[in-house]
């Protein structure tokens, strides 16, 4: 009785409930596209600093975060490629899923000592 009074009583003014509804419909769209558009920003942003920047993963000197200087060299650089590669990585950037390292094979001759 009362669900059956609550319906008519929407109906008696047409005007104003498709108002009503297309205001809420219009409001879940806005923020369903806001909130897609935010996440695929946010995954671009990040996609962007990784390719752009050092990679996922930094292999740096212990002394590199307490001070950054330019002569902080990584030692070892074949024991470390050798590691890397038998976890799984990959030596081409573009062959690379989830759950794999990437890597890049840098020539010795790159690192200084």
């Amino acid at each position: 009785m009362v669900v059956r009074l609550a319906w008519r009583s929407l109906w008696r003014n047409k005007r104003r409930t498709l108002i009503t509804i297309t205001s809420i419909v219009m409001g879940l769209i806005i923020a369903i596209f806001f909130i897609a558009m935010a996440e695929g920003v946010y995954y671009q942003v990040v996609n962007e600093g990784v390719r752009m920047q050092a990679g996922h993963i930094t292999l740096e000197n212990p002394g590199y975060q307490t001070a950054p200087a330019i002569d902080l060299r990584i030692g070892d650089v074949e024991k470390i490629r050798n590691r890397i590669e038998g976890i799984g990585a990959s030596s081409r950037l573009n062959c690379s899923f989830g759950g794999k390292v990437w890597s890049i094979r840098v020539p010795v001759r790159w690192v200084y000592r």
